[in-house]
């Protein structure tokens, strides 16, 4: 039997044959005598090695063929049927997520309309108290603004000392214009004090004299 692990050219040149043969081997067997080519003597490790290679795969009957069909198709339906099985059960578990995330939204939603019905209640007494509140500042009296008048003033001071019962009068911490007042008179009547003796009156205050004698302060 010739050896067919290794396809390779026949190294005869007049052969031009296209084998199978061992690696070892140079030259086909296609040649007569088959011992001896172009003068090279096959040895017995050659022929050995011929002799070990794997005979052809066996044909197989019909049957047994049929039988391997079978087989497989058996265990194809087989997965068909656990994938069928998984992606029911699948489907199944995925339906009651939705149901369960159905059920939450729906009482999100319960919640939700229930606090703002709450809030627009707040909202409302809010308005009303707002509303009753700026009533009431509407019926208080208007605030006094700025100074008070002169006879506001003395009607004050009068109610004080009638409050009094003719007693002694109540002392009152003077304002800022009445003490004004009273430093302008006590400055009257220093200047009149020191310059009364003059006959004169001078431009520092406020007139000239020109046929009269100028005195200076």
């Amino acid at each position: 039997r010739r050896c067919r692990r290794v396809p390779v050219h026949c190294a005869d040149v007049e052969c031009g044959s296209f084998e199978s043969i061992s690696a070892e081997r140079t030259y086909c067997t296609s040649l007569n005598p088959p011992d001896i080519i172009l003068g090279i003597i096959m040895t017995e490790e050659r022929s050995q090695t011929m002799e070990a290679c794997p005979p052809p795969p066996l044909t197989i009957s019909y049957d047994t063929h049929l039988k391997i069909l079978e087989k497989e198709k058996e265990q194809h339906k087989a997965l068909r049927v656990n994938s069928k099985k998984r992606h029911e059960s699948m489907c199944a578990k995925l339906q009651n997520e939705i149901t369960q995330l159905k059920e939450s939204l729906k009482e999100a939603k319960e919640t939700v309309s229930s606090q703002g019905k709450e809030l627009a209640k707040m909202a409302r007494e809010v308005k009303k108290t707002k509303k009753a509140l700026k009533l009431a500042e509407d019926s208080l009296p208007p605030k006094k603004r700025g100074r008070r008048s002169m006879a506001e003033l003395e009607l004050a001071k009068k109610a004080r000392l009638e409050s009094n019962d003719g007693g002694e009068a109540i002392p009152t911490k003077p304002n800022k214009h009445e003490i004004r007042w009273n430093e302008k008179v006590e400055q009257l009547v220093r200047f009149k004090e020191q310059f009364g003796h003059c006959n004169v009156t001078c431009k520092r205050h406020g007139r000239s004299s020109e046929d009269e004698e100028y005195v200076p302060l």
